[in-house]
C-alpha cells in the first residue's frame, strides 16, 4: 500500500481515537491539539514512541524548541503562504498530508531515532511531545 494512501485510510480513526484524549492548555490548545499528530506515526506507535521521537527532534533542532515555532512551521504552505490558525480540523489534516507528501517530493526529510520522516512529521512528534510535557 502506497504510504499516501495509507495516511489517508487513517487518517479518520487516527484523529477520532486520539484527539479526545490530549490536552493542553493556553490560547492556542486547540490548534496544538489539531496539529500536533502527525498521522502515519500515531496509527502505528504508542503515544509513548511518538514523544521519543519528538524529543530527539528537538535535541536535533534547539532552534524549533517552541510551540509557536512549531506551530508557525506547520502552518507554512509552500503553495499558498501561510494557513490560517482558523482552519477545520478536517481540512488541516488533509493539507498536513499534502505537506508530508511534499516533503517527501523534495527531500525534506529527517532521520530521527531510526525513523525517516518528513519535515512536517517531525514537527508535529515535536508538537506532540511538548504538548504532552505541559500535563
Amino acid at each position: 500500500m502506497l504510504r499516501r494512501t495509507f495516511c489517508e485510510i487513517t487518517s479518520i480513526a487516527v484523529v477520532g481515537t486520539f484527539v479526545p484524549f490530549m490536552s493542553c492548555s493556553g490560547p492556542e490548545a486547540s490548534l496544538v491539539r489539531k496539529l500536533n499528530l502527525p498521522t502515519t506515526m500515531a496509527t502505528i506507535n504508542e503515544s509513548s514512541t511518538i514523544i521519543e521521537v519528538g524529543n530527539a527532534y528537538l535535541d536535533q533542532n534547539p532552534s524549533e524548541n517552541s510551540p509557536k515555532i512549531l506551530i508557525n512551521q506547520l502552518l507554512i504552505n509552500s503553495k499558498d503562504g501561510s494557513i490560517s490558525k482558523n482552519t477545520d480540523s478536517k481540512t488541516l489534516q488533509k493539507l498536513m498530508s499534502q505537506k508530508v507528501k511534499a516533503d517527501f517530493d523534495n527531500g525534506e526529510t529527517v532521520i530521527v531515532r531510526g525513523w525517516v520522516l518528513s519535515r512536517t512529521e517531525a514537527r508535529q512528534c515535536a508538537l506532540y511531545s511538548l504538548s504532552q510535557s505541559n500535563n
